[in-house]
């Protein structure tokens, strides 16, 4: 996931993953391997907000396009 979001440190990353985690949004899994393996997965009720974050995906890339120009008069 860290690859996938090369702005966000490392603790930032950690600290907003157990907040997640902790409001039941996401299920953390961690493998006992070498070196050391966590996988994270949408809970239920994770999955139940997709429209929410497709709704606020949307929004956020209508901030990032320029308005169309108008004509002038």
């Amino acid at each position: 996931m860290s690859n996938r979001l090369a702005s966000i440190s490392p603790r930032v990353l950690a600290t907003h993953l157990r907040f997640l985690e902790q409001q039941g949004l996401i299920s953390k899994k961690v493998y006992p391997v070498v070196p050391p393996r966590t996988e994270y997965s949408l809970t239920h009720l994770g999955t139940s907000l997709s429209g929410v974050i497709q709704a606020m995906a949307v929004f956020g890339a209508a901030l990032d396009t320029p308005p169309p120009a108008t004509p002038e008069a």
